[in-house]
């Protein structure tokens, strides 16, 4: 069976107990939250290990969506990883696939992306304006737009476009005009897609993503890992080491603030 690497935000998670798999839970509400992306309605801690003493729950990283736990999880175990992993969200049933699919997708042998395309509205607005389309796999690839790094509920700090982030990990990579992911960022992930990049390339990873609790580059590793880990791409120097906050160029200020005027003037007309 393989292992689950779990990450939740005060989820239910009564559904494990139908799994034997090995596993390990990041709980992010540890120290409790908010309920939304507005910081507004506090929710109280989720004690984990006491609602489930059989799980195997640590303390999560409360920043960054459910990447920077996955991170956490390569970084602390890189050197003796599973052959298999799944990084999952608590709320991955129901949310993002139903049960019959992820029964059938979790214990795959072979990378693969847990998403259900029988799940999608094909009549939805993105589908039919072509900002989203299914791939031939019945995968979901949204237009690389970079909305999600010019939204002003999702602070960024070094990253103001996708390509801007291929540029910096990759020497000549591809700038594709759709994204190819897995909503939720869930994936089953043999070892050696993982260590073919060393550590400091995740631990950079997770600093990118951790200045925020809803950082818009957590959005943006959660659209990447399918290319970084899928691609043939010449890995730059400056991710194989630690990342130098002193060379690195980071986005002007007056663009992140136009960028912020103009999402709330969208949301306000919208």
């Amino acid at each position: 069976m393989n292992f689950f690497c779990i990450s939740s935000y005060n989820n239910n998670l009564d559904w494990l107990n139908n799994y034997d798999n090995p596993h390990l839970i990041y709980d992010k509400t540890w120290d409790g939250g908010y309920k939304d992306n507005d910081s507004k309605i506090r929710i109280p801690p989720s004690n984990l290990k006491e609602k489930y003493p059989r799980f195997n729950v640590v303390r999560g990283n409360y920043k960054g969506y459910n990447v920077t736990d996955y991170l956490t999880f390569i970084i602390d175990n890189y050197y003796s990883l599973p052959d298999i992993t799944v990084f999952l969200k608590g709320n991955t049933i129901g949310r993002h696939v139903r049960e019959e699919v992820f029964k059938r997708l979790v214990n795959n042998k072979y990378f693969t992306c847990i998403e259900d395309w029988g799940n999608y509205d094909l009549k939805q607005r993105s589908l039919s304006n072509g900002y989203a389309m299914i791939s031939c796999e019945g995968g979901w690839m949204e237009k690389n737009t970079s909305w999600y790094l010019r939204h002003h509920k999702h602070p960024t700090k070094y990253f103001l476009s996708y390509n801007k982030f291929l540029s910096y990990t990759f020497n000549n990579p591809v700038f594709p005009k759709y994204i190819r992911f897995p909503p939720g960022g869930c994936f089953v992930v043999p070892k050696d897609y993982i260590i073919k990049y060393n550590k400091n390339f995740y631990k950079n990873l997770k600093l990118f993503a951790e200045h925020s609790r809803v950082s818009g580059e957590g959005q943006l590793i959660e659209r990447a890992l399918y290319t970084i880990w899928n691609c043939n791409f010449d890995v730059s120097e400056k991710m194989q080491r630690p990342f130098d906050e002193k060379s690195f160029t980071f986005p002007p200020h007056k663009l992140r603030i136009f960028y912020n005027f103009l999402s709330k003037f969208k949301s306000i007309i919208n």
